[in-house]
């Protein structure tokens, strides 16, 4: 009995050290259904996906040590946790999408588990990956007070839309850091009389200078804040 009751304690006492020395991070939809022009809108959730990439910290050197290379927010997989490094740092850094060199990648090369592989269904051949998949339906009638029921999707990617956010309150160990993402922002277009071409976007060249103004609203309203134990 006594052997196993130190069996136990020191069980606990690895997981609790183990615990203690990580982070972890969960995302959030924050969603009213309603545009900046009170026209409803429904979100399918389960087609939401979004890409986010290079989350690591920041010495007082500019020093950057990564923690986590891609996360990909899904539907059932909304969070991660990563074992905080040894340093003295200054920022938390991570970013909307992927970077250049990761973003030329063939999916392919990676295993099915990955986020970049070719199972997420991410990637097009005409615009590489997709940082961003909303889809769902929205009120389309003049007086904004019908229930939503005309169909609109968001394919957001390319490498102009690669952006970092940077963050000064620093996840320590331990901590928990909850990442709310505002989906009203995506309908920053929204406008009178509608227009399904500011909700519908798949990235296309015609499309591009519409996409860079959904992601710059989105990015926003991204609200990152550390939550430490009492």
């Amino acid at each position: 009995m006594k052997k196993y009751i130190i069996l136990l304690l020191t069980s606990t006492l690895l997981f609790s050290c183990k615990k203690d020395d990580t982070v972890m991070v969960q995302f959030f939809l924050k969603s009213s259904g309603k545009t900046p022009f009170g026209r409803s809108y429904l979100l399918d959730q389960a087609k939401t996906k979004m890409l986010f990439s290079n989350f690591r910290y920041i010495d007082n050197t500019g020093k950057e040590t990564m923690v986590k290379d891609v996360f990909l927010y899904k539907n059932g997989d909304k969070g991660f946790s990563f074992k905080v490094p040894s340093g003295n740092f200054t920022s938390f850094r991570f970013s909307f999408g992927l970077d250049k060199a990761t973003n030329n990648s063939t999916p392919s090369s990676f295993p099915a588990s990955n986020p970049l592989s070719v199972e997420t269904g991410l990637y097009w051949d005409m615009l590489k990956y997709r940082f961003l998949i909303v889809e769902g339906d929205i009120d389309d009638s003049p007086t904004k007070d019908n229930t939503p029921d005309a169909p609109f999707s968001m394919h957001l990617g390319g490498d102009t839309l690669y952006t970092e956010i940077n963050l000064t309150d620093i996840p320590a160990k331990g901590t928990t850091m909850n990442i709310e993402l505002d989906m009203d922002k995506l309908f920053v277009l929204d406008s009178d009389p509608f227009l399904i071409t500011n909700f519908s976007n798949h990235s296309e060249a015609g499309e591009v200078s519409r996409g860079i103004a959904i992601k710059n609203s989105f990015v926003s309203g991204i609200n990152a804040t550390v939550l430490r134990p009492e």
